[in-house]
């Protein structure tokens, strides 16, 4: 007896999301143990430094113009009605191409815009040596990243064909790798140029490898497309890929903008101390948006095949699942916080209300990625850049007012008010979608 396309579909996501879940969880784990190797390698200035490449470019990583995301729903569809995979094949390689072109374009822009940039005053440090060093990073860093996006297409591929669980591996892999290294270079004493330099080669060269896999498990041969092909599927695609890659740079600010504002207002060393709380739930939302990844898929497959119960039935758990986790990770940082970062990085942080603070920032946006993932899925997009935008607005202004009176906790409350217009509108529009089927709402 033939099993029925939703319980195909459930254990599908069901094995996707338990092997990005539990590779999550072994990354968070390396990633706290590199983090507390580094912040007693480093000086308090460059862990600050290192806080801030790092956060640049993961967010930058997730910045592709929005081509991953339509790439992926586009595939999606292509796999839910069993499409030919040749014309998959034709926009996967027309959307690298794309890529990687502008990866050469990206990398020679950072190069001659480097001596133009006023990296003292960006870079708020007394040392001279490591602000060189910050300075050719993030043009190194740029150019690496944006190869590094060409490659991670197969990311959203794995993704649309229910195959997450090469990511997962391909994620560990990495994680993995950078930790080695980066325990060898420092027993050797590398210098700090070296150590980073090292992290972005190895995300690259990560990426590679799993493009190779991707292209071997599609038996897809890699040959060139002509100009003509590449150019009609990346206009196909351009429509939601701009909206995509609005969201991504709203993200991008979001994720990043308060430690640049920290590092201006009140140097590297307390970007330092304020990326250590807000990696402790960081690491908390990457292990949760991993695992809404592969649900993304299986919502617009879902969609396709016009089963709305099956998504409200996932998108209600989702729910459920992120509030408990938030709200736990916000009790035990709260109680624990100050104690398990000594432990881990040698630094004491007496700060509790910025723990609180940035519990309730991760328990919103938490709840908020639940319904944004879900209006991704389905290509709704247009309400969350103008919220997004909206939230942009007010966060600067409010941000710079708020730390001049309550320091990082001002910002910190600047970036909860800020978060509130997306968290609201996300929440709005799915009702009203789930209203459209005439299905009962949460």
């Amino acid at each position: 007896m033939p099993i029925p396309l939703q319980h195909l579909r459930t254990k599908k996501v069901l094995i996707g999301a338990v092997s990005i879940t539990v590779s999550q969880v072994i990354a968070s784990l390396l990633a706290f143990i590199l983090t507390g190797i580094l912040a007693r390698a480093f000086t308090p200035d460059q862990f600050g430094l290192w806080s801030l490449l790092m956060t640049f470019t993961a967010s930058f990583l997730g910045f592709d113009l929005g081509f991953g995301n339509a790439l992926r729903n586009r595939l999606s569809r292509a796999y839910s009605k069993n499409e030919a995979s040749e014309n998959s094949r034709g926009y996967f390689l027309s959307v690298f191409y794309v890529f990687i072109t502008l990866s050469i374009v990206v990398g020679v822009f950072a190069v001659v815009i480097k001596p133009y940039i006023p990296w003292m005053s960006f870079l708020k440090t007394h040392d001279v040596t490591l602000v060189g060093d910050g300075a050719s990073l993030f043009v190194v860093g740029v150019f690496i990243t944006a190869l590094s996006l060409g490659f991670g297409l197969s990311t959203a591929g794995f993704f649309s064909y229910q195959e997450s669980h090469w990511n997962a591996f391909s994620s560990l892999f990495s994680k993995a790798a950078v930790l080695l290294v980066a325990v060898v270079f420092v027993d050797f004493k590398f210098s700090f140029f070296s150590i980073n330099l090292s992290f972005f080669v190895i995300t690259l060269v990560s990426s590679i490898l799993a493009f190779w896999l991707f292209m071997k498990r599609r038996d897809w041969a890699f040959t060139p497309i002509p100009f003509e092909t590449v150019k009609t599927n990346t206009q196909e695609l351009w429509h939601k890929s701009l909206q995509f890659a609005a969201l991504q740079f709203i993200a991008f600010i979001f994720v990043s903008v308060d430690l640049f504002i920290i590092g201006k207002l009140f140097g590297l060393n307390n970007v330092g101390e304020y990326s250590l709380v807000k990696k402790l739930y960081m690491l908390v939302a990457y292990f949760h948006f991993a695992f809404l990844m592969p649900i993304w898929s299986a919502y617009t497959e879902a969609a396709e095949a016009g089963d709305i119960v099956w998504i409200k039935k996932i998108l209600g758990k989702t729910l459920l699942y992120t509030s408990i986790i938030f709200v736990i990770a916000g009790i035990c940082a709260v109680a624990f916080g100050e104690k398990f970062i000594y432990i881990w990085s040698g630094k004491t942080i007496m700060n509790r209300g910025l723990y609180l603070l940035l519990g309730v920032w991760a328990l919103l946006t938490g709840v908020t990625n639940c319904f944004s993932v879900f209006l991704n899925s389905i290509g709704r997009l247009k309400w969350q850049i103008l919220s997004g935008l909206l939230g942009i607005i007010i966060m600067f202004p409010l941000a710079l007012w708020g730390g001049s009176i309550w320091g990082v906790n001002g910002i910190c409350l600047a970036l909860i008010v800020s978060n509130v217009p997306l968290a609201l509108l996300t929440s709005i529009q799915t009702r009203h979608y789930f209203k459209e089927f005439k299905v009962a709402v949460f």
